[in-house]
């Protein structure tokens, strides 16, 4: 099984497959000099990429942004299939206090529109379209500060992570609001 945090130290540090996990080889739209001749490429140099740059990864051919595929090197890696159990079980816990939430599987995004009972007149609602990984900040930041269960990381070290519908509502207002808005 794929390493669960991040381990490149050198060019690639910072990378990793949101699908998959892996971290050894992708291919990703550069930018650099190259010295060309009549017989083809001689040399290239200052090879260069951006967070916007197309990248894929060379073991499940997953496609998308550097951005999307860059985490914290002490980051938990969760894929995107874990995401989608994560928002999935959030939905039985944001039912409290969101007004709906919709999933684009192809984009990776995650819709959430706070619910407007709570507010006076002179508030609006939260309208946020949360990227996956922006769920995946949320996951670790919450880890960092201790507030998720030590069985969430072991199940996670087993490959079969679940997550409950408190914990994926916990995840999606950490996100959302930087906090653990709504109990």
């Amino acid at each position: 099984m794929p390493a669960l945090t991040a381990t490149n130290a050198n060019c690639l540090e910072g990378l990793a497959c949101p699908s998959c996990r892996a971290e050894d080889a992708f291919d990703i739209t550069v930018e650099t000099i190259a010295g060309l001749t009549d017989l083809g490429v001689d040399h290239t140099r200052d090879i260069e990429w951006t967070q916007t740059s197309l990248i894929t990864c060379c073991s499940c051919q997953r496609k998308g942004t550097v951005e999307q595929f860059t985490v914290e090197v002490e980051d938990v890696l969760i894929t995107d299939e874990e995401i989608e159990n994560l928002i999935e079980q959030a939905g039985f816990g944001i039912i409290h206090w969101a007004e709906s939430a919709i999933v684009d599987f192809d984009e990776h995004t995650y819709r959430v529109v706070e619910s407007d009972d709570e507010f006076t007149d002179n508030d609006e609602p939260a309208d946020e379209t949360l990227t996956y990984a922006q769920l995946r900040r949320a996951f670790n930041d919450l880890r960092r500060s201790d507030q998720l269960p030590d069985f969430m990381l072991r199940e996670i070290a087993h490959g079969d992570i679940r997550f409950d519908s408190e914990i994926g509502d916990r995840i999606v207002q950490q996100a959302m609001f930087g906090e653990h808005k709504y109990s």
